[in-house]
């Protein structure tokens, strides 16, 4: 590994470290665009996505969640989301719980009344957008990566998540959103 990728991973592990959970997800992001541009960088991505789940905190699919929106609003999402499925992909633990976190990152949150709370109505949008960019991903996930379901199923599944993505992304007028669509 060249010592310029290792002083951006120093870097935003550090950035991981301290901070809210959109500053972890951030510093995330940029840990695992340092861990894929490196020589090694299935096994480091597994390695960087293992250590995310695993979080001491206890907090790992929440973190990951996070992390997932986060790579969904950056223009190079299609090869981050397929670099992590395929990083995770010979572990069946960690795709499981990649899909688990994609789950989580795509199920709306309930309104809580609080005005405190309440989003702004850009961050809102950007959500919107990132649901339904991870939805596409899921879909490709079930249809790719299950195991479990026939062909038949799978299919029907990826279907209907692609049909909800493409609902979440009818209206969105940004490139990430007409990528996926």
């Amino acid at each position: 590994m060249s010592q310029k990728i290792s002083l951006a991973l120093e870097h935003y592990l550090n950035a991981c470290e301290k901070g809210s959970e959109e500053q972890r997800a951030s510093g995330n992001l940029g840990r695992l665009k340092a861990t894929l541009s490196s020589v090694d960088n299935a096994a480091g991505a597994k390695e960087l996505l293992g250590g995310i789940i695993n979080a001491p905190d206890g907090q790992g699919q929440r973190h990951m969640a996070s992390l997932f929106e986060t790579v969904a609003n950056d223009p190079n999402h299609d090869d981050l989301i397929l670099n992590m499925l395929f990083a995770a992909s010979e572990d069946g633990s960690l795709l499981e719980s990649l899909r688990q976190a994609m789950e989580i990152s795509t199920t709306p949150a309930e309104s809580t009344g609080d005005r405190e709370n309440e989003k702004t109505a850009l961050a809102e949008a950007l959500n919107d957008e990132a649901r339904g960019i991870l939805l596409y991903y899921r879909g490709f996930t079930e249809r790719r990566y299950d195991d479990v379901k026939t062909i038949e199923q799978a299919t029907k599944a990826a279907s209907e998540l692609w049909e909800q993505s493409e609902a979440a992304l009818r209206d969105k007028d940004s490139l990430n959103a007409s990528n996926a669509r």
